[in-house]
């Protein structure tokens, strides 16, 4: 039998904002007791044999308690809802100082030492490119904004990969956008260009 477990809650979220949580279980008959989170949808991955529901977190801070549940076994999680204040107020979790910012507990002092963009020699001009870039009209310009529809973060296309080279790539994206079309990809290992037909599929 598939274990049944919250593999992962967030432990603080600000108040109002929404989040996932997955739920792994064997099916997707999974009933969850979201408390005084708004459940907004939720969606059953075979793949990942896991139920995953999205919340939408209470405007009130607290400590709060969701529990799935399944042909009789339990499984929960707390999640702390702060608000922006709460979250602004310096803290110590898991040895380090929050938030994140200066002053970490001392009082601020620069580390600069120089003007990097100042004081580094300039590169060669890639001529080649300037000429490239400034023969293209507005449109082909203005495409370079990627549509939604592209996945951009680092896991993008993992599962498909190159027609021809597959998954096992030793780059951190196996796709890159082409420098002018920008619904078309190419595969960073053997250049194979991938049309856009293949990228939406990716």
């Amino acid at each position: 039998m598939a274990d049944f477990r919250i593999p992962w809650a967030p432990r603080v979220v600000l108040a109002g904002r929404t989040f996932r949580l997955p739920v792994q279980a064997a099916d997707g008959d999974v009933r969850l007791e979201a408390g005084d989170f708004g459940v907004i949808a939720s969606r059953w991955s075979a793949r990942d044999s896991a139920m995953y529901f999205y919340l939408r977190a209470p405007e009130k801070g607290g400590d709060f308690k969701v529990v799935a549940q399944q042909k009789g076994r339990t499984a929960e999680a707390t999640v702390q809802v702060r608000g922006l204040e709460d979250l602004r107020r310096p803290h110590e979790y898991n040895g380090a100082q929050w938030p994140r910012r200066w002053p970490l507990g001392e009082a601020w002092r620069s580390t600069k030492t120089r003007q990097t963009l100042q004081d580094m020699p300039e590169g060669r001009v890639n001529e080649e490119a300037v000429r490239r870039w400034a023969g293209q009209s507005d449109a082909t310009l203005w495409g370079q904004l990627p549509l939604a529809e592209i996945p951009k973060a680092h896991f993008v296309n993992v599962h498909q990969g190159c027609p021809k080279c597959g998954t096992a790539l030793g780059v951190t994206c196996p796709q890159c956008r082409s420098a002018v079309q920008v619904t078309d990809m190419f595969c960073a290992r053997c250049g194979a260009t991938l049309k856009s037909e293949v990228v939406s599929i990716s």
